[in-house]
């Protein structure tokens, strides 16, 4: 029983210490991933700059085909409304707040019941390439309260490889899209 309780005694301190790591890890995730396209600027913000072509190169789009999509308008205020039973894509919105053809979108997002973030696209012409920036940025801690917000921290840190990995996929199918033409 002794042995027992050592054992429960260190862990409880092990994850007491955790717990305490957390508090220091920032609740700010910013994600971002680039790509070298073989392509002028115009050609490549052709896909980025007008939701209806994101179902081509999207990576959320292959994870589930038949999402309930509302598509509305055009540079800024143009939206994007989505509804998924897939937990991968679940249900939020996104509305371009900057356009600037063809170099520079940047959107919010609202996810149902999970928060929010900022995303951007930069597009670099690089001696006959473009250098695609994709980037985003929320706070996953943002309103949480104290005895949560460790918890949040590292969530951030899965928040960050997740939407890392989707970004890559994203590019990558964006970059084989364009360049096939």
């Amino acid at each position: 029983m002794e042995k027992l309780l050592k054992v429960l005694g260190g862990l409880l301190a092990a994850l007491g210490v955790l717990y305490s790591l957390g508090f220091g890890i920032p609740g700010q995730v910013h994600v971002e991933r680039q790509m070298v396209i073989e392509a002028q600027p115009a050609e490549v913000f052709a896909y980025i700059g007008d939701f209806r072509a994101w179902q081509r190169w999207s990576p959320w789009a292959t994870m589930d085909p038949k999402v309930a999509m509302t598509l509305s308008g055009q540079g800024v205020g143009q939206t994007m409304v989505w509804d998924s039973d897939n937990a991968n894509v679940g249900h939020g919105s996104q509305e371009v707040t900057e356009f600037e053809a063809p170099r520079h979108m940047a959107t919010h997002l609202e996810f149902a019941g999970q928060g929010f973030a900022e995303a951007s696209f930069d597009l670099i012409p690089e001696r006959g390439y473009t250098r695609v920036i994709w980037s985003l940025d929320t706070d996953v801690s943002g309103g949480t309260a104290p005895p949560l917000k460790p918890i949040t921290n590292y969530l951030g840190l899965l928040v960050k490889s997740m939407i890392g990995q989707q970004y890559e996929t994203g590019l990558l199918s964006l970059k084989t899209l364009v360049e096939r033409g």
